[in-house]
């Protein structure tokens, strides 16, 4: 025990009495851990590093390049100067750890390529910074937070004419985006949305520059409800990562048990205009929103990226709050890279993208597969469709509506029934976008209207009418396709092989026995559609129709 009290005495104390100074060329001590504190006497333009205290003496410059980063387990103290250039990143790991100093911290944060009148949704990570120290080259009178209490959406209009009483994701009275005047102080973890150009048509990188003490630690933001009490899917709130690195969403969304479980981030990849609705003349459509929950994310249904699983510095994005609660940022969160490798390391997980296509619309699903969730609808992993009032929605059917659905565990014998909605007829495309871990499986697709399965290794166009469809198509897997045509009347049979329900699809006008490979009747004289073979050996089986003239048809158990 004497021995184990030393060596704890020894180690408390390496922690405040070593230290590593960089000169301007080398480290006195070698490169620093995040158990030794680091002094920079000299400029630093190296490589990433970790410590324990870090102290940037007067005169002396540290900068972080691009991608790289700086750790610190505990205090940050700035006399000279720490710059961080865009993609790279600062991480406190300690909550309690304080950020000091008579010098100069900046950062440079860039925006993805924009044009006249788009906007990006930011959020400081710097504490007591007003707007204008950040954005005053930008369009000083197009920079607006968003008020949840104001925000009322139960009807559709376009230039203010009310078209009928439907959500259309817009403010109907068009006062939940307050403008910000540049004396206003950026309030860490609020977000708000700016504006760089009112005349630049060629697609342009703009940059917003930070400069105080960086943000540190827990910050909590009020979640406020939307003035419609009538509604619990319109409750947005405008946040947004306070740090000066990244965030892990999924660690995100689990410390956060007020929210629904979905983020929703801002993609500008639509332009404004006449033809969108909402109060104005000009208007952005609700359509440019990503999202992003504990199951994976999807791309807008304006195809824009789809999110990656980091909240990247000064990000700012909505949240859709269960109650008037608080959404809580902490550095548990924080990540010093930006690498996936470890995300579900452990976890058998499979996932694929369906994506619904007419012209220039987009719309997606996500569908997903892991042990911790299961059919009925799990709380941050399932996203229900909210988009009423959109040219084209594709959606999962299972009780609910999804964009977003996880299943539970892997069953090859999964059926699962897809939803359209289409505002124009025309030709529609359904094909894949994107597998994980679906090596050795075929995604068939069912088209009830025709009868017929068509491999999604490559798109299926189909024609359509006006209208809401959720009878028509259908996903199931096949290892190995077995899947035999009664050419009488277009009836076919899957999942083949199955493993507990046979689904038998067309126009069934007689009745069947099913028998096994001894030529035995197993199951007598039915007309069941779906047919529960869970109790069936397995092996080869055959429905034999029971009249003249039928195929029968194999399928194995």
């Amino acid at each position: 025990m004497k021995k184990l009290i030393l060596l704890l005495i020894l180690f408390c104390g390496f922690n405040s009495e070593s230290q590593t100074i960089w000169n301007g060329t080398t480290w006195s001590l070698g490169a620093p851990n995040e158990f030794i504190d680091a002094t920079i006497q000299g400029n630093y333009n190296g490589v990433s590093f970790k410590c324990y205290n870090l102290l940037i003496e007067a005169g002396a410059m540290l900068t972080i390049p691009p991608f790289l980063y700086v750790s610190a387990t505990n205090n940050l103290t700035v006399n000279g100067t720490l710059g961080l250039a865009n993609s790279s990143s600062f991480i406190q790991v300690n909550d309690s750890g304080t950020v000091s100093g008579t010098g100069t911290i900046f950062c440079i944060r860039n925006t993805t390529p924009m044009i006249d009148d788009d906007y990006t949704f930011w959020s400081s990570p710097m504490a007591n910074s007003t707007l204008g120290s950040s954005f005053s080259t930008w369009v000083t009178d197009r920079i607006f937070k968003f008020n949840t209490s104001n925000f009322i959406d139960v009807e559709t209009t376009y230039n203010g004419t009310y078209i009928n009483g439907f959500s259309d994701g817009q403010d109907d009275d068009g006062n939940a985006w307050i403008e910000m005047a540049q004396t206003d102080v950026m309030i860490p973890g609020v977000g708000f949305a700016a504006k760089a150009s009112s005349t630049e048509t060629t697609p342009t990188i703009y940059a917003a520059t930070f400069t105080g003490l960086p943000n540190n630690g827990i910050i909590t933001v009020p979640l406020v409800m939307s003035g419609n009490s009538l509604s619990n899917t319109d409750d947005f709130n405008l946040i947004g990562n306070p740090y000066l690195s990244s965030c892990f969403s999924d660690n995100t969304i689990n410390a956060n048990p007020d929210i629904s479980g979905t983020l929703y981030f801002w993609t500008h990849t639509t332009a404004i205009s006449p033809s969108n609705s909402g109060t104005n003349t000009l208007n952005f459509t609700s359509n440019d929103y990503s999202r992003l929950n504990l199951t994976g994310g999807t791309k807008s249904l304006t195809n824009s990226d789809r999110p990656t699983r980091y909240i990247a510095s000064c990000q700012g994005f909505m949240v859709r709050a269960l109650n008037p609660g608080v959404f809580t940022f902490n550095n548990s969160l924080r990540n010093e890279g930006y690498s996936n490798e470890d995300f579900h390391r452990t976890e058998e997980l499979k996932q694929y993208w369906i994506a619904l296509t007419y012209e220039q619309q987009y719309s997606e699903v996500l569908i997903d597969y892991r042990n911790n969730t299961s059919f009925a609808n799990d709380y941050r992993y399932d996203e229900q469709n909210g988009s009423p009032n959109t040219w084209i929605s594709l959606y999962t059917i299972n009780e609910n509506n999804y964009k977003i659905e996880s299943r539970g565990a892997f069953d090859n014998d999964d059926v699962i029934q897809l939803g359209y909605k289409a505002n124009v007829p025309g030709t529609f495309t359904l094909s894949s976008d994107g597998f994980t871990n679906f090596e050795g499986y075929n995604l068939m697709l069912f088209d009830s209207e025709f009868g017929t399965f068509h491999n999604l290794e490559t798109p299926y166009a189909f024609d359509t009418e006006t209208g809401t469809f959720n009878n028509r198509f259908m996903l199931v897997y096949q290892t190995t396709l077995e899947i035999e045509e009664m050419t009488y009347q277009g009836v076919f049979v899957f999942p083949n092989p199955v493993k507990d329900v046979l689904y038998i699809e067309g126009e069934l006008s007689s009745r069947y026995n099913i028998i096994d490979s001894l030529g035995r009747i197993i199951i007598a004289d039915c007309n069941e559609i779906q047919l529960d073979v869970s109790n069936l050996s397995k092996g080869v089986y055959i429905i034999d129709f029971i009249c003249a003239n039928c195929k029968s048809i194999k399928f194995i158990k």
